[in-house]
């Protein structure tokens, strides 16, 4: 279809997302970071920004996104995936809308406008019980161990 076609030209950049040999490369690099967000006392979520042609294609095809959210599942990442917000302001889009993206991965104005209040509340819901950045999970060990 339209997304394949478009996909495999930008395989080197965005297209890469929707490569199953990618997430293999993918999952130890984010399961690394992760382990240095403990290490280092740093909050890691993740933001999943999807292309235009998945917010605009029928069906939906959201094999980046599905394979993102199994990763941080498994390393208890907190993890927004923005691609059903835009979704459902593409199906209420009229004509006179402008649009949302700068070809296929930039969001315009409009667009940024319509993800800004998701990804707020997101890194809001996402910070400790007293409102400061610390780390999820155990507390990494002290001392000289090895």
């Amino acid at each position: 279809g339209a997304l394949e076609e478009e996909v495999l030209p930008h395989c080197e950049d965005w297209g890469g997302a929707f490569s199953p040999h990618v997430w293999g490369k993918l999952e130890g690099h984010i399961a690394e970071f992760a382990r240095l967000s403990r290490e280092h006392r740093f909050r890691f979520r993740v933001v999943a920004f999807p292309v235009r042609h998945q917010v605009e294609a029928t069906p939906l095809f959201d094999y980046p996104q599905r394979r993102l959210r199994e990763i941080t599942r498994t390393l208890d990442i907190p993890l927004l995936d923005l691609l059903p917000r835009l979704r459902d302001e593409h199906a209420r889009r009229k004509t006179t809308d402008s649009p949302m993206f700068f070809g296929q991965c930039h969001l315009t104005p409009r667009g940024s406008r319509i993800v800004a209040r998701p990804m707020y509340e997101f890194l809001r819901e996402t910070r400790d019980a007293n409102g400061r950045e610390g780390p999820r999970g155990p507390q990494p060990a002290t001392g000289s161990g090895g």
